[in-house]
């Protein structure tokens, strides 16, 4: 079979069309460049979804909590403090999701090396940006200048 290229001649030998290499190559990656944007949004997504879902569970769990925090305060517990044990709570399932999600990153990444362009698949500031946007320390943040639904009312503050 003969290779794509040689179409572009004619019968003697002489050039027929000319093109850019550039030209050639962007149009042969072209659809790889779709998946890669397709994979990207959809990557997003599931960041966003996945953040927004543990500031859900951590605000949830904050307004549990919010007479146990109303209490504490009322009975001379810092912010700080009650903010701390709040992070302090949460971190155990915040480390065995950071465990799990790590493995499946370096997992699906060696699986999906064809597709990446421009990074690897371990690229340590990819998982470093995909770490820092945690919601815990907002929910802390929260609890710790009294922001917390429920308990301002219950304890007079």
């Amino acid at each position: 079979m003969a290779h794509p290229a040689s179409h572009s001649f004619g019968v003697a030998g002489s050039v027929v069309s000319i093109e850019a290499m550039e030209d050639i190559v962007s149009r042969h990656e072209a659809p790889w460049h779709a998946n890669l944007a397709l994979f990207g949004a959809f990557a997003i997504l599931t960041l966003v979804i996945a953040v927004t879902g543990l500031y859900a569970m951590m605000a949830h769990t904050i307004v549990e909590q919010s007479r146990e925090i109303g209490v504490r305060l009322v009975l001379g517990a810092t912010p700080g403090g009650v903010a701390a044990s709040v992070i302090a709570g949460a971190l155990p399932i915040v480390a065995a999701g950071s465990v799990i999600g790590f493995a499946g990153a370096v997992a699906t990444g060696r699986l999906m090396r064809s597709l990446l362009f421009g990074v690897g698949p371990l690229d340590p500031l990819s998982f470093t940006a995909v770490k820092a946007t945690g919601g815990t320390i907002f929910d802390g943040d929260r609890v710790q200048q009294g922001d917390c639904p429920g308990f301002t009312d219950r304890c007079g503050n």
